[in-house]
């Protein structure tokens, strides 16, 4: 099926028909959810990334019979425990029974690409007195010059894919300096920074 127009359609079409053929429901929020819940409060969920699967649950059989379900419909490769997906580091703390989620290593990587590694941590994500507007924005052709060079929608969208996966406290200050980018000024690019 690989390198037609309709491999994808096709390719989640024939899963979709597969889960459901083994009991699992597509989420209605999240079309590369589904979950199926058994009895004594067992559930298994699946999430799909193209032709990736993740498999969770609160029991490893049922882990095991989906992977065997999974491999009888076609072959699979097992990778093992899952560390990492979509850039998303994956941590299990056994102890206290949770995962920890984090992308320290996507955030990393757009530091460095932004050349702002050497920033300054802070408590507050943006300073509560410093007014983002228009009348920060260039005045000057040295300053239209000097904000031409920043690739600021670039890092903005790399935010926000941070945001919306797992860095929900992000939202506000990435709202307001989205409104800015069709006339972004210095006085945004520090405050952002």
């Amino acid at each position: 099926m690989y390198g037609l127009k309709q491999s994808p359609r096709k390719w989640n079409k024939r899963f979709n028909e597969f889960v459901a053929r083994i009991g699992f429901k597509c989420s209605m929020y999240d079309t590369c959810v589904y979950f199926k819940f058994l009895a004594d409060g067992l559930f298994v969920i699946l999430l799909l990334y193209v032709d990736d699967i993740l498999i969770t649950s609160n029991s490893k059989l049922e882990v095991r019979k989906v992977k065997f379900e999974l491999n009888s419909e076609s072959e699979r490769k097992n990778l093992g425990a899952a560390n990492k997906i979509l850039g998303i580091e994956i941590s299990k703390w056994l102890e206290l029974k949770c995962l920890y989620f984090s992308h320290k290593t996507y955030l990393r990587k757009i530091l460095d690409k932004f050349n702002m590694k050497n920033l300054k941590l802070v408590s507050a994500l943006l300073d509560f007195n410093c007014k983002l507007n228009d009348e920060r924005s260039p005045k000057t052709m040295g300053e239209q010059s000097y904000m031409d060079g920043i690739s600021y929608e670039k890092l903005v969208g790399s935010m926000m894919y941070a945001m919306l996966c797992i860095h929900l406290y992000l939202t506000f200050v990435v709202s307001v300096v989205r409104k800015l980018m069709s006339n972004l000024g210095i006085t945004h690019w520090q405050a952002f920074k």
